[in-house]
């Protein structure tokens, strides 16, 4: 093993969610890239936080596959629960009736718990489980076996994301609150050996709630984009989740009235949002 490749020889799994066109997605990028600049074998696994994305049924996993063409290079390989796993009498009493009162951690990880692994991943000797968001947990513990040590990548504080998106959504009363998400992504991060962060507030914060457990700040390293000499035109592109929405509303009201030449170009999904949220007409 030379000094450069300290991975060499090492299988990694690096699981994350079937999200592309998104930070988290760009983030997994790196992961990927940096384990194997270390000299290991990487196995990118996609795990499907909808119902139905089982490994064997290629057909569901087309669209996810022909939107991330910078995993097809290599190995990659996918996981998720079947759609007769949502009619367990379990799931609809334990997961989907506290997801009604606004519990989008519950039916997260209840649904990940139920997840087909793929059957080379099942059997593989596996030296390290890099895991991104608490909610892909489950998974990562069916595949570490309670053996191989676990990486997890906190990704903000999801309860705090979650909590966003409740505001703009119906639920049912009593509503789950931020401290019953925040209880359940807590308990969730325990059983990492190593819990991984991507920015200052998130360390201190994560630090101080789990005092016990081993934490690294580590500020994510991103495959680079091309860039060219340009105008004065800011592109902000984003995918369409409340926290982005309310950022660049914020950013629309406070930061681009003190610009003097500057356009403002809002490419993506989030664009909806911001239409949603203040259409045109309606005071930012």
């Amino acid at each position: 093993m030379s000094r450069g490749e300290p991975f060499s020889g090492k299988t990694v799994a690096v699981l994350f969610p079937a999200w592309h066109s998104c930070g988290t997605y760009r983030v997994v990028l790196g992961q990927i890239s940096a384990y194997r600049n270390m000299g290991a074998r990487v196995l990118p696994i996609a795990v499907s936080t909808d119902p139905g994305y089982i490994p064997e049924r290629a057909w569901i996993w087309r669209p996810y596959v022909n939107a991330t063409p910078e995993l097809n290079h290599d190995e990659r390989y996918f996981c998720g629960a079947s759609f007769l796993s949502v009619l367990r009498p379990n799931f609809l009493k334990n997961v989907l009736w506290p997801y009604l009162h606004g519990d989008q951690a519950k039916i997260r990880t209840g649904l990940i718990s139920l997840a087909k692994l793929p059957r080379f991943v099942e059997t593989a000797k596996i030296d390290l489980v890099h895991c991104n968001h608490f909610f892909i947990m489950p998974a990562a513990r069916k595949i570490a076996k309670g053996k191989t040590p676990i990486i997890l990548e906190s990704h903000d504080v999801q309860a705090r994301q979650f909590s966003l998106m409740n505001e703009g959504s119906v639920s049912l009363c009593p509503k789950t609150t931020y401290d019953d998400l925040l209880r359940q992504e807590i308990e969730e991060m325990r059983s990492a050996d190593l819990l991984l962060h991507l920015n200052a507030d998130e360390n201190e914060e994560f630090r101080s709630l789990l005092p016990s457990s081993s934490h690294a700040l580590l500020y994510p390293s991103v495959p680079s984009v091309p860039t060219r000499p340009s105008g004065n035109d800011i592109l902000i592109v984003a995918s369409n989740n409340a926290a982005n929405v309310q950022s660049l509303i914020w950013f629309l009201r406070e930061v681009a009235p003190r610009t003097r030449g500057i356009s403002v170009k809002i490419v993506g999904e989030v664009a909806d949002g911001v239409h949603q949220t203040a259409p045109v007409g309606r005071p930012l």
